[in-house]
């Protein structure tokens, strides 16, 4: 298993919880929110300053409250108080329990999301001045050295082998072409005629909403508007904005003919109704004239590119020995690293064997010396180091904080920083996901229809359907395998799941796994209705042409840098052809790109087959991807047909203000604040909704084209916001768009929730699949998983073990463990009802720390009701039998038990309460053959996939084209794959591999003698009636026999079975009764009530 990273619990608090005492900031010590984050630099650096040793024993908490987060995200910009306090806190600190907080620093995406770092007074200067190795900038561009100094809060392994490093210059050229730019637009000459169209069209409805206002003010002085009007139902007719909603509007001339009336129930308030036939189209009046921004072709544009922007190497030694510290079982092909001031993706190559061809011994730095590059673990472009902090004067060139990578090696080490930070790694390519869910951006930028689009969904959605209706075990054994949870508390008992169906495959019918399974296609179904349909292909590392980086390193000399890749050439070890890339965030077709994968047989790169090469920038593809550069960026690759022909292909949108940065100020506490307050809100997330509003337009109208302005604006306003930090910008969107900012389409509604009524229905391809998925999830929420009342495969018996047992005590135990479950079940439906006002899908962060709170009760009440249980009867199989027969049956019943049992829809209680009894329990019902499932990674991964029958003769395994060896013996296997994993199932004699306890057997009493005569025992018959009358006629006063009908209990009239028994009816915990104990016997009924399918009766022992 790779290493795993330490976790230090942090306080957050929230900048609304701030309190003013006596000009005093404070926060009170119990508003704070406990989350746990991944070890840092900061937070190692600081646990060596306070000389603490991180706790590693089980169950131990690492805290750290010499430090907090401000969550300043509810903060409202127009509220001059909430400001002002604000500015305050960040230039006074604030207090907590008598110790002083000041403001420390924070990255780039902490700033996007509104959180600080503060750290307490006495420690400030100390931690600041270790982080940043002492080195201060008079003067620099503020938001550039505060992102410097946010890289040591980056989440990273941090590894004890410090580098030996070289950063050499960055490359740097241009390319000459076509592109497409948006800018601010400004009003020409050549403008004027256009000008006055639009503005003609713009009066017209400026007099036309004024019209309808006025109109409208004076219907609604008017008493008797509605009163002579019927009360419309029906849907045809609907109300002035449901029109808006759908685009269109009442025309003036009709509003005060409606065709008729609607009330709104909860204020029995009515409002008027129009047909389609009363409205009219609303006009589309966007243009660049009240936009402000235009997309214009410019020809022979020169294009300045960095291909090697973030990039280095990693000499294949220091690679395998990271490897080796990192426990992974393969040597990685990149690493994602940190260090104060550095950041960027090294890419594993073969340094020695290249100078030694090159016969190079010494290469030139980013400071004009010459390095020895005989031990050098790390060469990198100047781009991952950023020190380059401190301004020249009035000169926008900015100054390197070191003389020499010496002097900051000799920094670093006199800091007492030992580590090399790894924030991620390329996994070996057996690990990589075969198939990766898209996204509705992805989806929306693509020229897909609504068949192809439900084409794509096909495949996966029959493998869902397939699972939860067919009950196959190798299915839901490989299903089981796969899923992956997202800490939902319920979830972490998927493992007894997959454990119990391995002993006995009748346990994938039981209620609790039934539930789970259910629970886990229709999230996936939700998933599809928002564009995350798998497809073949994963997220990649991007880097350049790694030869020509290797020339420049080598060489210093652009006239030398070759590469081995053209344009619109890519490599990927084992990706040949056609491809198409797509990186986050999307927002137009012009970021789309076809890619066309080229081999080759140069040993400096045949073992990269997990990381894509761009060309040294012979093409704008970087430009293309969202501006992506090299310091760990990725894309989806993928090779879908369906997708590739649906790519609509344009010049590149390139952003020629890309490079632009901020003005360099003198860094102190004025420049910082400045620098706060510009970055008090980020619109990124409502520029983005409001692209995705015109994208899903444009669909319905059927060309994206149609809609380039709206859409291309929406892409350049998300960069200016992403870039607001770094640039110290301020930008703004259009009044125009923002007057759809709450318009989203119908698939947003599984993304947001709320009503229905709000989401529009336009005709989008996606928004179509949303619509139909939307009907069909409705059904299913409104079946039952599975009928309680008459099984047709009952699991109870396997789960449970009345030998172990006698009945009084059983009954005894079960009442005093039923106040436990019923205070439990309180409690947790309390929690439940909490967690479902939480919209998964789409979590802000306020809805992240109710979740993760909510997570932790759930906790923490498992572990206290487990407790309350064990404290009653510490015999896990007897308690697992007890916590069954409460949740299974007695919590399910509205029979007399359900006095004593609240009555809840669950079946997880036993699961949480005694899972090794549940084990122990099922393993005296373990099947002796099971169905085996065995991967085959040979098959995972290939253009192919495959299904059918497997041939296997001396152990070597074949099917159609492809041979692979196996350890099976000779035969024909089944082979199927889920989501491109390919497994064979086949019968296999064993035992389980799971560990149980042989609980003692508690019994007090001789069983046979404490059974009682049944006395007026009520009971309710169902099952094989399709008349109760006539059942009645027959068995009423009658003598009865009390057998087994297969499964169950049953009614019979000598040897004629007649009916069943209702399971509520088995037991009856207030009288200590359970009907299993009198099978055989007989006994007089009597018939207290008669239903069309089922009676009501009384059992008295003869």
């Amino acid at each position: 298993m790779a290493l795993k990273r330490r976790q230090f619990h942090i306080r957050q608090y929230k900048f609304t919880d701030v309190k003013d005492d006596n000009g005093v900031l404070t926060f009170p010590s119990d508003a704070a929110i406990e989350h746990q984050n991944s070890e840092n630099i900061l937070y190692e650096t600081l646990y060596r300053l306070l000389n603490k040793t991180y706790d590693t024993s089980e169950g131990a908490k690492n805290t750290l409250p010499e430090l907090f987060i401000l969550n300043a995200n509810s903060i409202d910009e127009k509220d001059d108080d909430q400001v002002l306090r604000y500015k305050k806190i960040m230039s006074d600190g604030v207090d907590i329990d008598n110790i002083h907080y000041i403001r420390f620093g924070k990255s780039s995406s902490m700033a996007m999301n509104q959180r600080t770092l503060f750290v307490c007074s006495d420690l400030h200067t100390k931690l600041k001045e270790t982080i940043t190795l002492g080195k201060q900038p008079n003067e620099t561009v503020i938001s550039k050295y505060e992102t410097a100094i946010g890289l040591t809060l980056s989440s990273i392994n941090l590894v004890k082998d410090l580098p030996r490093i070289c950063i050499v210059k960055d490359f740097e050229t241009s390319l000459v072409a076509d592109v497409k730019v948006v800018s601010k637009f400004e009003l020409r000459e050549e403008d004027q005629e256009e000008y006055q169209v639009f503005a003609k069209l713009e009066q017209e409805e400026v007099a036309r909403k004024e019209a309808f206002v006025e109109k409208w003010d004076e219907i609604k002085e008017s008493r008797d508007f509605l009163s002579n009007t019927p009360l419309y139902v029906g849907e045809n007719a609907k109300s002035k904005s449901a029109w808006e909603r759908e685009g269109r509007r009442v025309k003036v001339e009709e509003l005060d003919k409606p065709e008729g009336h609607k009330v709104i129930k909860k204020e029995n308030k009515r409002y008027p109704v129009y047909k389609e036939e009363q409205t009219e189209e609303i006009p589309n009046i966007i243009s660049k004239f009240n936009v402000g921004y235009d997309v214009k072709l410019l020809e022979n544009h020169e294009n300045e590119i960095t291909p090697f922007d973030g990039q280095g190497f990693i000499s294949f030694e220091y690679a395998r020995k990271l490897s080796k510290k990192l426990k992974l079982k393969y040597t990685s092909n990149a690493f994602q690293i940190r260090m104060p001031y550095i950041k960027g993706l090294m890419i594993t190559y073969d340094l020695k064997s290249w100078f030694k061809e090159k016969e190079v011994t010494h290469i030139i730095d980013l400071w004009d010396n010459l390095i020895d590059i005989t031990n050098l673990d790390i060469i990198m472009t100047e781009s991952c180091f950023k020190a380059k902090l401190e301004a020249l004067g009035e000169d926008v060139k900015q100054k390197w904080l070191f003389s020499n990578m010496d002097e900051y090696m000799k920094l670093i080490e006199n800091y007492g920083h030992r580590y090399i930070g790894i924030a991620n790694y390329a996994k070996s390519a057996k690990l990589t996901d075969l198939y990766t869910p898209l996204t509705y951006q992805f989806i929306n930028s693509l020229d897909i229809d609504y068949e192809k689009l439900t084409a794509l969904n096909t495949d996966i959605a029959q493998l869902y359907l397939d699972i939860l209706h067919h009950g196959d075990v190798a299915s839901v054994k490989a299903f089981l395998n796969m899923i992956k949870h997202e800490g939902n508390e319920e979830d972490v008992f998927h493992t007894d799941i997959a454990k119990a169906i391995d002993i006995n495959e009748r346990m994938i019918f039981d209620p609790r796994v039934q539930v789970f399974l259910r629970r886990q296609i229709l999230r996936s179904f939700k998933e599809l209705a928002i564009g995350r349909v798998p497809v073949k292909g994963d997220y990649k590392f991007v880097t350049g042409d790694c030869v020509a980086l290797a020339e420049w390193i080598t060489y210093n000399d652009k006239e030398k840098v070759v590469g081995f890749l053209q344009s619109d050439e890519f490599y990927c070890n084992g990706k040949s052809g056609q491809y198409v890339m797509m990186r986050n965030p999307l927002t137009s077709w012009h970021e789309v790109k076809k890619a066309n994968f080229v081999s080759s047989n140069n040993r400096y790169v045949e073992h990269l087959n997990n990381v894509i090469q761009f060309n040294a920038g012979k093409d704008l593809t970087m430009a293309q991807l969202s501006g992506c550069d090299f310091d760990g960026d990725k894309v989806l690759l993928t090779n879908e047909p369906l997708i590739y022909e649906s790519v609509i292909e344009d010049f590149v949108i390139v952003n020629i203000d890309d490079k632009t940065t901020a003005n360099a100020k003198p860094y102190n506490l004025d420049s910082i604040i400045e620098f706060e307050l510009k970055n008090l809100s980020n619109e990124t997330a409502l520029v983005t909704n409001i692209g995705t509003y015109f994208q899903t337009l444009a669909l319905e109208e059927g060309n994206l084209r149609d809609r380039e302005l709206e859409i291309a604006t929406c892409k350049q306003l998300q960069a200016e916001f992403i870039d607001s930090v770094k640039k110290g910008t301020n930008p703004t969107i259009p009044a125009i768009l923002l007057e759809v900012a709450n318009k989203k389409p119908f698939f947003q509604k599984f993304i947001y929730g709320g009503e229905e009524y709000k989401y529009l229905k336009i005709k989008s391809p996606l928004n179509r699949l949303a619509m139909s998925l939307d009907k069909w999830l409705k059904k299913q929420e409104e079946k039952k998983v599975f009928i309680t009342e008459y099984l047709d495969i009952d699991t109870m018996e396997l789960i449970t073990d009345m030998s172990k047992v006698d009945q009084k005590s059983f009954f005894e135990l079960t009442k005093k463990i039923a106040p436990i479950y019923n205070d439990y079940a309180k409690a947790k439906g309390e929690l439940w009802k909490e967690e479902k006002q939480i919209n998964k899908l789409r979590m802000s962060d306020k809805e992240r720390d109710q979740l993760e709170h909510i997570n932790k009760q759930y906790k923490d009440l498992y572990e206290k009701t487990r407790k309350k249980c064990v404290a009653v009867c510490d015999n896990e199989s007897v308690l697992a039998t007890i916590c069954t027969y409460i949740e299974y049956r007695y919590s399910k019943q509205s029979s007399e038990n359900s006095k004593l049992v609240s009555r809840t829809k669950s079946y997880i209680f036993p699961w949480i309460m005694a899972p090794e009894g549940i084990m122990e329990n099922l393993k005296t019902h373990e099947d002796e053959i099971k169905v085996d499932i065995v991967e085959v990674p040979q098959l995972n991964g290939l253009e192919k996939e495959y299904e059918g029958i497997v041939s296997v003769v001396n152990c070597s395994a074949s099917i159609d084209d492809v041979q692979f060896e196996t350890k099976l013996a000779d035969g024909n296997y089944r082979l199927f794959n889920q989501i491109g994993y390919h497994f064979i199932d086949y019968d296999h004699q064993r035992k389980t591999n799971v560990e149980t306890l042989s609980s003692d057997v508690i019994k007090k009493t001789n069983e046979e003698s404490s059974i009682e005569p049944l006395k007026n025992y009520k009971c309710r018959l169902l099952g094989n009636i399709t008349d109760g009358y006539s059942v009645s006629e027959r068995i009423n006063h009658q003598i009865i026999s009390l057998n087994m009908n297969g499964n169950y209990l049953g009614i019979y009239l000598g040897n004629e079975y007649i009916c069943g028994i209702a399971q509520e009816s088995y037991t009856n915990l207030e009288k200590k009764i359970m009907l299993e104990n009198y099978i055989g016997q007989s006994f007089k009924v009597s018939v207290e009530k008669i239903n069309t399918k089922s009676l009501t009766v009384y059992l008295n022992s003869l």
